[in-house]
């Protein structure tokens, strides 16, 4: 048995110092937004053995603040550039591909693809695309990630900041 969370970064900056989309940090309201939904996430009492996030200033600080409220150490967080991209298919594969002995991973990425992820999960189209800081956590009756299939999902929850 698997548990994955999907979430998606909390309300970023709308432009970084830089200029670039990479570097947005998040805004004030993202900081309490993340503060809130990882301490009831970390309510429902599931456990989580590692965080991979993309690179983006954004998704670290999200992946940091579950890290705290988790208490997990950096060495059970990691970012993964194939989460930064536009493309569903990579972000599935990463699944996939996720080390077996973590059998509860939060993933932290950004729209529109976290929330096609978490649609293909559900197995379902009649799912609200994700919100800054929205989460879904599912229980896959799997015992590798490799074996990642909507038809062996049950969704556990889907907590967002407007809830």
């Amino acid at each position: 048995m698997k548990t994955l969370y999907v979430a998606r970064h909390a309300t970023a900056q709308i432009e970084s110092a830089t200029g670039k989309d990479f570097d947005r940090r998040l805004a004030q309201r993202g900081e309490l937004e993340i503060a809130a939904i990882a301490a009831r996430t970390q309510q429902l009492e599931r456990g989580l053995d590692l965080i991979v996030a993309s690179p983006a200033a954004r998704t670290v600080a999200t992946a940091a603040a579950y890290a705290r409220v988790f208490g997990l150490g950096q060495d059970r967080c990691m970012t993964n550039p194939t989460i930064y991209s536009n493309d569903d298919g990579h972000l599935l594969e990463l699944i996939q591909s996720l080390p077996d002995t973590a059998d509860r991973v939060l993933v932290v990425g950004h729209n529109p693809v976290i929330s096609a992820v978490a649609r293909w999960l559900a197995n379902t189209d009649d799912f609200p695309e994700f919100v800054p800081a929205a989460i879904a956590v599912y229980e896959l009756e799997i015992d590798t990630w490799a074996h990642v299939d909507p038809t062996l999902v049950r969704l556990v929850a889907r907590l967002a900041p407007t809830d």
